[in-house]
């Protein structure tokens, strides 16, 4: 055969004549899941060697005792096993201490190496379920855990890299190569997926597997009562495109949808949620579904941040009192729902004393008395205010100190102040009589 993207896949070769199987020019040829064998002068394997040649040869029952042959008398395949699994050779004789089904030495035959012979014949069990890629990794759906990405680099190289579970499907970074497929096991089972063509006989029937959401985001991440919330959905489709994108949010029992935009700087998808009250428990739910109707789902959730009281003002009056004054306090206290109370706590030395607030409509400031202390005496005071949810405030301390009352000199009686007044008063129309005279 000469020509490319050849695969033999679960066939059993048999040639009593000539070889198994010749391949000539062909710019690649997958030989997986075969069981092959030709008469006792002719090979199972035959071709010749070309510049672009390679050969992905695993998991296959070989029986001849003559294995593999290039006509140019180079090596035939660039590789002959899988970089993580090989083939099950007739003639092989190498041990395997460890138990997991790979000889510890490789099988070697005219210059051709399979690193990883198997020291039991290998069955085919389908359990690749469905394969996407997106320029940063390859995702798989299978019925086992043991994912293996096999690809060949520009140099011919065959490398391997090993699956990984994050939470919904199996994903391994995609390295970027033209030639690639999947390898599953399970025990003594098998299965392959090729890039290269289809999935080994097994036609692609549309995508299968659903899209994948990469994240979901809040901004702000810790919102209060009064910010609009941005989700940003990161989500892609490897096989097919995204059809739709839905978003729900609910607060008590129903869902509410949410209308959603593609931004196509940051390549999300992008919805809002209106603010909502304090301490509100907010569930979200995106849906991504494909043009298959495949659909993928995830739930999120955040609470509104639960804020204190604020308080915006503390007066006084008189700010320095006397002794015979009481003290009247101002306070003006806000909150994003409803304040609840407020109280007025002083110390006058002896420990500190609470005094409920009360709330005047007039002025919109809750007011509280603090009464009357001697001079010198110094008053420390501070504000509690909470709201309904509880939350609460602290404010920093305040002080005044009590002044004495002034001065009013030596004492005079009323007697001396009668005489004054007489005094005064003959001295004045003494003054008027003299005055008179004088005009005269």
């Amino acid at each position: 055969m000469g020509a490319d993207d050849i695969v033999f896949f679960r066939c059993d070769i048999f040639s009593g004549v000539d070889d198994a199987i010749y391949v000539m020019d062909s710019n690649l040829t997958v030989i997986f899941s075969n069981l092959t064998t030709a008469n006792s002068l002719s090979y199972s394997i035959r071709g010749i060697e070309h510049e672009n040649l390679w050969l992905l040869l695993a998991l296959n029952q070989i029986y001849n005792t003559s294995y593999l042959y290039s006509d140019s008398g180079g090596p035939l395949p660039k590789v002959v096993d899988s970089s993580v699994y090989g083939n099950w050779w007739k003639g092989y004789t190498g041990e395997d201490s460890d138990g997991d089904g790979v000889g510890d030495t490789p099988f070697e035959e005219n210059n051709i190496k399979d690193r990883y012979p198997l020291v039991f014949k290998p069955k085919y069990k389908e359990m690749i379920t469905g394969v996407e890629e997106t320029e940063d990794e390859i995702v798989a759906s299978a019925d086992t855990s043991e994912l293996y990405l096999i690809y060949v680099l520009d140099n011919g190289t065959v490398k391997s890299s090993e699956f990984t579970w994050n939470g919904t499907h199996y994903v391994v970074s995609n390295p970027g190569v033209e030639k690639w497929g999947i390898l599953a096991r399970n025990g003594e089972f098998f299965d392959i997926y090729l890039e290269v063509l289809i999935t080994l006989g097994k036609p692609i029937k549309g995508d299968t597997i659903p899209p994948v959401i990469k994240s979901v985001t809040f901004s702000p991440e810790e919102p209060t009562s009064k910010d609009n919330v941005t989700v940003y959905i990161e989500a892609y489709d490897g096989e097919s495109s995204i059809a739709s994108v839905e978003l729900y949010y609910k607060v008590d029992t129903s869902w509410e949808e949410v209308a959603v935009t593609y931004d196509t700087n940051l390549k999300k998808w992008v919805g809002e949620i209106i603010h909502q009250p304090e301490g509100s428990h907010v569930q979200v739910k995106v849906v991504v579904t494909d043009e298959f109707g495949n659909s993928a789902e995830e739930l999120k959730e955040y609470t509104v941040k639960m804020l204190p009281p604020v308080i915006e003002e503390i007066l006084w009056e008189p700010q320095e009192p006397y002794s015979n004054e009481s003290v009247t306090v101002f306070v003006k206290v806000t909150d994003d729902t409803e304040v609840d109370t407020v109280i007025l706590s002083y110390n006058n030395g002896t420990g500190w004393v609470n005094i409920t607030m009360s709330y005047n409509d007039e002025t919109g400031y809750w007011e509280a008395v603090i009464p009357k202390h001697p001079a010198g005496t110094t008053i420390e005071f501070k504000i509690f205010a909470n709201d309904t949810l509880g939350n609460y405030v602290v404010s920093p301390v305040k002080t005044y100190e009590v002044r004495a009352l002034p001065s009013q000199g030596p004492g005079i009686s009323p007697v001396m102040v009668g005489i004054a007044i007489v005094v005064v008063v003959a001295l004045a129309a003494g003054v008027l009589v003299y005055i008179q005279k004088i005009k005269k």
